[in-house]
């Protein structure tokens, strides 16, 4: 079973509009609920870790100083600036201010993003749903640490994704357009440049597919539209890293990265529950339904080829907060669960796929906690994570904390605890999906 993506394509009838709109404003309910239920964290002021240096550089701004901190925390300085202008007077109200109206505008292009894969709208608002529960996302997550950048800079990646969805050939306008958000992003944060490249790389391929890619001519064009804008990034950083800002420290990024690589290379099981983690049991719906869609969709959008080994490069060697890094590849997991889930929902009834549907709801909401806000501390949880009463694909009871809810930072006996249960629900949904295959042949 295959599927054309590029046959998948947006209606904009008065009905499609209702539905639109109906879905947003579910969602946006969800999400206020999430934001008005959280507290703030109370350890370090609620700005511990990197976003004491983000909270540091907006007070910079607000005073008029040179804009000083640390290494690499102080090259992400567009949204401390931006806070430290309007919100002069409640800086951190300000970050969550501004996390949480970028996360509302990712919301409207991951929704336009995942109708080029699926035109079943119960899909798609699932698949939303998903991203606005996750603990890392800006909804939750801004309201309980406001001072942190990626929710701008996602917002971003969302958007060049689907500029090259919805303008796959190359044009002047598109040249712009990408250009200027990818300029933009760096400064809020340089994996902005993961989603470009991805462009750039998709470009290539048509080139290839196309004709000769080596003729002067070609090549030519090719690196006007799709090198000038990664080169438009690459120069913002230098510029922004040696001429605006000043950072100290003993940071290297490469010391950084083999330090990663050496950790990922004896702690295998550390990055693989991680991206468990990050999106949860509803990953084994792609256990059940059928693989070929999902290849089809790499195959016919390169620019998810080159996105998806970046989201994993950075991963391993990004830094230590693994969890956030894969999470960072939600516009394209979020786009293979809802190809995952339509074709299940055309392939078996409801009645057939009902304990997949509970089973995979039940995990899905115990592994999100998505009754309960993230369990705050007044004390250095990621240095001292410890266990709590119950692990239910995530921590329950008396001795929760955020840091366990990271495979990163919780304990190492912890690891183990909810690498099985993982392995066990997916045991299960391999029972499931064997079960599923017999009642439809004997049907």
């Amino acid at each position: 079973m295959s599927i054309n993506i590029k046959s998948v394509t947006t209606d904009f009838s008065a009905w499609t509009i209702v539905k639109i709109f109906v879905i947003s404003a579910l969602l946006l309910a969800v999400a206020a609920g999430y934001v008005f239920t959280q507290e703030r964290l109370v350890f370090g002021d609620g700005h511990p870790y990197d976003g004491g240096s983000y909270y540091e550089m907006a007070n910079k701004v607000v005073s008029g100083e040179q804009i000083v901190s640390a290494k690499p925390f102080v090259y992400r300085i567009a949204l401390p600036y931006l806070v430290g202008k309007f919100f002069a007077t409640d800086i951190m109200s300000g970050f969550e201010i501004m996390n949480l109206g970028f996360a509302v505008v990712t919301l409207g292009l991951l929704l336009s993003l995942l109708t080029c894969v699926s035109r079943n709208w119960l899909v798609l608002g699932l698949i939303c749903l998903l991203w606005v529960a996750n603990p890392h996302a800006p909804f939750r997550f801004a309201p309980f640490f406001p001072a942190f950048t990626d929710s701008p800079a996602m917002c971003i990646v969302v958007a060049l994704l689907l500029i090259q969805q919805k303008m796959p050939a190359n044009s002047y306008a598109k040249l712009i357009l990408v250009s200027l958000l990818t300029m933009i992003g760096v400064l809020f944060r340089e994996m902005v440049l993961v989603a470009t490249v991805s462009i750039a790389y998709a470009e290539w391929i048509s080139l290839k597919q196309t004709g000769d890619p080596f003729k002067l001519r070609r090549l030519f064009w090719y690196a006007v539209h799709n090198l000038i804008p990664v080169a438009m990034g690459f120069l913002l950083i230098r510029i922004s890293h040696h001429h605006v800002v000043f950072g100290y420290g003993r940071y290297s990024f490469s010391s950084a990265a083999l330090e990663m690589a050496m950790f990922d290379i004896t702690h295998p099981y550390v990055t693989i529950l991680a991206f468990l983690m990050a999106y949860g049991p509803i990953l084994s719906v792609m256990l059940v339904a059928p693989w070929q869609p999902l290849k089809d969709l790499f195959k016919q959008r390169p620019e998810l080829q080159a996105f998806l080994f970046l989201v994993v490069v950075l991963a391993l060697i990004g830094g230590h907060h693994i969890d956030r890094f894969w999470y960072w590849g939600f516009p394209l997991i979020l786009s293979l669960m809802a190809i995952s889930i339509e074709k299940l929902i055309v392939m078996y009834s409801w009645r057939r796929l009902l304990p997949l549907i509970i089973s995979v709801v039940i995990a899905q909401g115990l592994a999100f906690r998505i009754f309960l806000p993230i369990s705050n501390a007044d004390y250095d949880a990621l240095m001292n994570p410890g266990e709590p009463e119950l692990w239910v694909f995530a921590p329950y009871g008396l001795g929760t904390n955020f840091a366990q809810m990271n495979a990163s930072y919780m304990s190492a006996g912890s690891h183990w605890i909810v690498l099985a249960e993982y392995i066990a629900f997916g045991l299960w949904v391999w029972f499931l999906r064997a079960r599923l295959k017999r009642t439809t042949v004997s049907s």
